[in-house]
C-alpha cells in the first residue's frame, strides 16, 4: 500500500511542475519573439541613421562652402534630405523613444542653424566671422548627437542579442526539464507495475510452499499436531485417526491432557515440565 501511495504523490508533484515548465517556455518564447522584433527594429533604425548621416554631411559640406547665398539654397536643400530620412517612426519599444530624443535635439540644433542661416542671409561670410563659427559649432553639436544615436542603437543591439542568446539557453532547460518532468510519470508507473509484479510472484511462490508443505505433513502416516496452552490447535489426518476421531475439528480446541488415558495423564505432565525445564525427556514407552 505503501508503494501506490508513494508514486501516485510523486506524479501529483512531476506533473504541476511539468505544466508550470510549459507554461515558462511559452512565456520565454514570447519574450524571444519580442527580442526578435526589437533585433529587426534596430537594423531599421541602423540603415535610417546611416542614411541620415550621409545627408546631414552634405549639411555640414554647406555650412563650410563659400559659395554666398546660393550656399543658403544649397543648404535648405540638404537639410530637406536629412529630414525626409528620419521620418517619425510610430512605435513604443525603448530603443525608438530613446532615438527619437537624440533625433528631436539635433532638430533643436537644425532650427537653431536655420535661424542663424536666416538671420544671416544665407552662409555667406569669412570662415572666421561669429555667423559662421555658430554655424560649425550647432552642426559639430547635432553630428555628434547624430553619432551618439548610432552608438545607443549598436549598444542596444549587443544587449539585446545577448538577452536572446540567455533566453534560448533558458529555453533549452525549460524543454528539458518539461520533457524529463513529462516521462518521470511513466517511469514511476513501470518500476510500480514491476514492484508489484514481483511481490504477486513472492506472494504466489509463498503459498505455492506453504501448499506443499501442508501437503507434506496432511499425507505423513505420523500423528502431527499442534497445541498451545495445553489445546489443540491443529493436527493432520494420522493424529485424527490416532485419537479416534472422524474429524479435526472434533477435538480442536480440547485439552490435550483429555485425550490421555487417565491412568497416564500425571505421568504426561510431569514429561512436560521436565521438558520446560530441561528441554529434553527419556523415551517412555
Amino acid at each position: 500500500m505503501r508503494l501506490p501511495l508513494k508514486s501516485a504523490l510523486w506524479t501529483w508533484i512531476t506533473l504541476p511542475l511539468a505544466l508550470m515548465s510549459v507554461i515558462s517556455s511559452v512565456s520565454v518564447m514570447d519574450s524571444i519573439d519580442r527580442c526578435y522584433g526589437e533585433l529587426t527594429e534596430n537594423l531599421g533604425w541602423l540603415s535610417r541613421l546611416d542614411h541620415a548621416a550621409d545627408s546631414f554631411h552634405h549639411v555640414g559640406e554647406a555650412v563650410d562652402s563659400n559659395n554666398g547665398n546660393q550656399t543658403g539654397t544649397e543648404w535648405r536643400r540638404a537639410v530637406e534630405n536629412y529630414r525626409s530620412r528620419t521620418l517619425p517612426v510610430h512605435s513604443g519599444s525603448q530603443t525608438s523613444r530613446h532615438v527619437r530624443e537624440y533625433l528631436d535635439r539635433v532638430e533643436d540644433l537644425l532650427s537653431d542653424m536655420e535661424f542663424a542661416v536666416t538671420a544671416a542671409g544665407g552662409t555667406s561670410g569669412r570662415r572666421g566671422s561669429p555667423a559662421r563659427v555658430r554655424l560649425r559649432e550647432l552642426y559639430r553639436r547635432a553630428d555628434g548627437e547624430l553619432h551618439a544615436a548610432t552608438r545607443y542603437v549598436w549598444n542596444r543591439q549587443s544587449d539585446v542579442t545577448a538577452a536572446l542568446a540567455t533566453r534560448w539557453h533558458y529555453l533549452n532547460l525549460l524543454v528539458m526539464l518539461s520533457c524529463v518532468l513529462a516521462i518521470l510519470p511513466a517511469i514511476l508507473h513501470r518500476r510500480y507495475q514491476r514492484d508489484v509484479q514481483f511481490r504477486e510472484q513472492a506472494e504466489a511462490a509463498l503459498r505455492e510452499s506453504e501448499q506443499r508443505y501442508r501437503s507434506l505433513v496432511e499425507c505423513s502416516p505420523d500423528a502431527i499436531l499442534l497445541h498451545r496452552h495445553n489445546r489443540f490447535l491443529w493436527m493432520n489426518t494420522a493424529a485424527v485417526r490416532l485419537f479416534g476421531a472422524q474429524q479435526a475439528r472434533e477435538l480442536l480446541g480440547r485439552e490435550v491432557i483429555s485425550v490421555v488415558h487417565p491412568d497416564f495423564r500425571q505421568n504426561v505432565i510431569s514429561r512436560w515440565r521436565s521438558l520446560a525445564d530441561l528441554g529434553t525427556v527419556p523415551v517412555f514407552e
